[in-house]
């Protein structure tokens, strides 16, 4: 992977794990959850629907893994999955730890917390660590890749193109039958391994285009004409079922994907400081991402410690993420890639 590519992937990662960041905020901190809120404001209205950056995360990890491992011959399936857990499972245990011998105020038994994991508990969520259910549905992509890898080997990109919309078709089947609350089919299984899938004909499919520079402001603006009016249709009743929002959300992540497509390869220059701070934090997405939520809900919990400044109060929980984030990836994080590195060198 080239320098350029490295970059803005890790340039995407800080945009998405920092959309999630102002999406808990605004939902936790500042209003209670998915309060409906009535406004024009198109910046508020991106990040009270912060919940986009889960997409753009999971098209991304298909793009990714398309990019690194589709041009190979061949893949290790040892090796691939040792990388995998590698990768995930050191910060994701020290969490799960941390929070269960010091943050788990209710209480809750080790099963009924893992069990959030799995699935995204209502109960649960977002006292807890519910937002780790997302952690689960990229593990069960990522355990699925090879089988993708052997499709697109063998098949073509016409077989993946064949099983997304297969798993769109049948998310959305189940969803038109049983009519689930928007947060379950938010955290189905078909809908994230969808934009996986999309995440990986995006990477095989594309090539650098020099409209690209000009389309993706033209793009932005679009997005941001689309959310607004989703927005103002449905923001009376944001979590019940409805047609209009599960229309929304698959449409949404073909647009993250597209997104993607059009950040990674465009050719315009991004200011030096915020190119660095940006791949700073891409870096550290994944702890990030893993403790922004505990101390969110930390602060949910224990009001008295915030400022009756809502700048001050949201810059400090921000460092405050950031910090332990940076923590986690120097210590976790970076010995456990070190020692990847070490045994897969040539893999």
């Amino acid at each position: 992977m080239n320098a350029q590519i490295s970059a803005r992937i890790d340039q995407l990662r800080a945009l998405a794990c920092l959309w999630v960041f102002v999406f808990h905020y605004e939902h936790f901190i500042a209003h209670e959850y998915f309060l409906p809120i009535d406004t024009y404001n198109p910046l508020h209205i991106l990040v009270y629907n912060g919940y986009a950056g889960v997409s753009l995360f999971f098209c991304l990890s298909g793009f990714l893994f398309a990019h690194y491992y589709c041009p190979k011959p061949t893949l290790a399936l040892g090796a691939y999955y040792a990388k995998r857990l590698l990768r995930i499972l050191p910060s994701f245990v020290v969490l799960i730890g941390i929070f269960y011998s010091f943050l788990n105020t209710e209480h809750r038994g080790l099963f009924k917390l893992l069990s959030s994991i799995f699935y995204p508990d209502l109960d649960i969520y977002p006292q807890a660590i519910g937002h780790l259910w997302s952690i689960n549905r990229e593990l069960q992509c990522y355990a699925l890749f090879p089988f993708l890898w052997l499709l697109n080997r063998y098949l073509g990109v016409k077989a993946l193109i064949l099983l997304a919309v297969i798993s769109l078709g049948t998310v959305l089947t189940w969803a038109l039958l049983t009519r689930p609350i928007i947060p379950y089919f938010y955290g189905s299984f078909g809908l994230r391994f969808f934009e996986f899938v999309c995440g990986m004909v995006g990477a095989v499919l594309t090539t650098p285009n020099r409209l690209i520079n000009k389309v993706l402001p033209v793009f932005v603006l679009i997005y941001f004409g689309l959310l607004v009016g989703h927005h103002l249709l449905s923001w009376q009743t944001p979590l019940s079922y409805s047609v209009l929002s599960i229309a929304w959300l698959c449409l949404n992540s073909v647009l993250c994907l597209i997104f993607i497509i059009l950040f990674i390869y465009h050719t315009l220059p991004v200011p030096t400081l915020l190119s660095q701070a940006l791949r700073k934090i891409g870096e550290t997405s994944y702890s990030f991402y893993l403790y922004h939520f505990p101390v969110i809900g930390f602060f949910t919990h224990n009001r008295q410690y915030l400022s009756e400044s809502a700048p001050v109060n949201f810059a400090m929980i921000l460092g405050l993420s950031l910090g332990i984030a940076f923590i986690s990836y120097r210590y976790i994080e970076k010995p456990a890639q070190n020692i990847k590195r070490q045994i897969f060198v040539y893999r």
